[in-house]
């Protein structure tokens, strides 16, 4: 059997596993299951047939062949994702009722399948449970090398899998310098023949795991393409060296890992916005905003509902458009940018942000004078009364950026036009 009849196979196994009745009925009763778990005090008792076990082994099958196969570009990637998606959820329901050592294992499960199904938010969300449930972990001792190794890992993968870029800095510069003071006296008592070569590999592969989030974290400020291959072959490399370990946990995380870090290029913030107005680059203020967004906000990729919005051109063109998505699906951001886009590529552009109560005027003018404000762009609200004072004048005048209510909008009209008329 040749590479492609194997992925062929890899996935007419996986649809069989998806079209069996038996499986789908233990995703539905662990879906239940779990709902019990987190709304109910007094569980009742109710006699579930699905085995945790198995449906934890099938998971991990469907999560690691799937993401081979989303490497390899074989299948059809969107019901991969789809399949994806329901083994993140089905770790995520398992670590409801699991034993607590179990608990860590399923979630990272679930956060890096979430992210590589394109649920960036679910995955954040499960990240920061992680985070909370190690806050509570006593620290390994110094002379514990594999545990402090483990836990300097566990602590990337977790800002990793955040999206928190100041947070990762931190972590992968304290487990670089780390590795580095350990890393001397293991290949001098290697050398000496008292430290095994199981030792030199597990330090290696941690070395290039955590070498791979820092090129990461480069791209992610830069938008340099050369430091995202660079990451990609580090993560290639550690995920060798833990293989030769025989290291099967390990192995596998960096190689979901590894599958999360190709998906995150095409949906990367610098990317994006390169592959589809790439024009707009030629000002340097979009360089600046990008590096702002990464470093300040965390944000380093477009969520799907975002990356279609860029994808048909609202950037680019001057066509009208209406946006329509969810509540916290990422309109602002969209918004956000297409601004930007208007007063980076016209001259003299200003631009109106009509928000509906007084409310959320504020918040909108607080977020993009953030993020807006922090290249050069006057901000400020445009709010009550029914006539206009000096300082509202001076706003309407030198303002780059305007946010009001329509309420506000309207009478500034009648009052321009009442004002043209006389």
């Amino acid at each position: 059997m040749d590479k492609q009849e194997y992925l062929a196979s890899t996935y007419e196994k996986l649809a069989a596993l998806f079209e069996d009745r038996g499986f789908n009925i233990d995703l539905s009763q662990l879906r239940a299951r779990a709902i019990q778990a987190e709304l109910l005090t007094d569980v009742p008792e109710v006699r579930f047939t699905f085995d945790p076990k198995r449906l934890w082994r099938l998971s991990s099958f469907v999560l690691n062949e799937c993401s081979l196969l989303i490497r390899e570009n074989s299948g059809d990637t969107k019901i991969l994702l789809e399949w994806v998606r329901k083994v993140a959820e089905a770790f995520e329901f398992l670590s409801r009722f699991s034993a607590e050592d179990e608990r860590g294992f399923l979630l990272i499960g679930s956060a890096l399948a979430y992210h590589i199904a394109g649920y960036q938010a679910n995955a954040q969300c499960i990240a920061k449970k992680l985070e909370n449930d190690y806050k509570n972990f006593e620290l390994p001792a110094e002379d514990q090398v594999d545990a402090v190794l483990v836990d300097l890992f566990r602590r990337s993968l977790i800002n990793f899998m955040k999206g928190n870029i100041k947070g990762l800095m931190y972590s992968t510069n304290s487990g670089l310098s780390k590795i580095a003071t350990l890393q001397e006296p293991i290949i001098r008592n290697f050398s000496q023949g008292i430290q095994p070569l199981d030792s030199l590999f597990a330090i290696t592969a941690h070395a290039y795991f955590q070498e791979a989030i820092n090129k990461f974290i480069e791209f992610c400020l830069q938008g340099d393409d050369e430091k995202y291959i660079q990451g990609n072959a580090n993560l290639q490399k550690s995920y060798e060296y833990f293989r030769d370990l025989s290291d099967i946990t390990l192995s596998g995380i960096v190689l979901e890992t590894q599958t999360v870090y190709n998906r995150f290029r095409e949906r990367s913030t610098w990317f994006a916005i390169r592959n589809n107005a790439g024009e707009l680059f030629s000002n340097p203020v979009w360089h600046y905003y990008l590096r702002n967004l990464a470093l300040d906000k965390s944000i380093v990729e477009f969520w799907a509902s975002q990356l279609t919005s860029i994808k048909k051109g609202i950037l680019t063109n001057n066509d009208s458009y209406v946006v329509q998505m969810p509540t916290s699906a990422g309109k602002t951001l969209i918004a956000e940018i297409t601004i930007l886009s208007a007063l980076t590529s016209q001259d003299h552009a200003r631009c109106l942000y009509i928000a509906p109560y007084r409310a959320l005027v504020n918040e909108v003018e607080s977020n993009l004078s953030e993020n807006l404000g922090a290249v050069g762009y006057r901000i400020s609200n445009l709010l009550g009364g029914f006539e206009f004072d000096a300082l509202q004048d001076f706003l309407i005048r030198e303002s780059d950026v305007l946010v009001t209510t329509p309420e506000k909008i309207d009478l500034f009209l009648r009052t321009l036009v009442s004002a043209k008329s006389g």
